[in-house]
């Protein structure tokens, strides 16, 4: 999650925490709302980590070797 889709979804939670349906009961309890920041917090913190982990594997290999891997792959397809 990044920190504009955090920005957007902590107002929603809010939201949705005061709303109150037909019946008089709030739309999110206070443990489902504690369950939505922790998740906010854990993709907002994990994500770019992850990211600057793995994404530089992703990188195409300029060697030769690596030209000839990626001619492999593509004649099996």
């Amino acid at each position: 999650m990044t920190f504009p889709q955090v920005a957007a979804t902590l107002p929603a939670a809010l939201v949705a925490c005061d709303t109150l349906n037909s019946a008089g009961q709030r739309l999110v309890d206070a443990s489902l709302f504690n369950v939505v920041l922790v998740l906010m917090l854990t993709t907002a913190v994990v994500g770019p980590v992850l990211t600057a982990r793995f994404a530089p594997r992703m990188l195409p290999d300029k060697s030769l070797a690596g030209m000839r891997r990626l001619q492999r792959i593509i004649l099996r397809e």
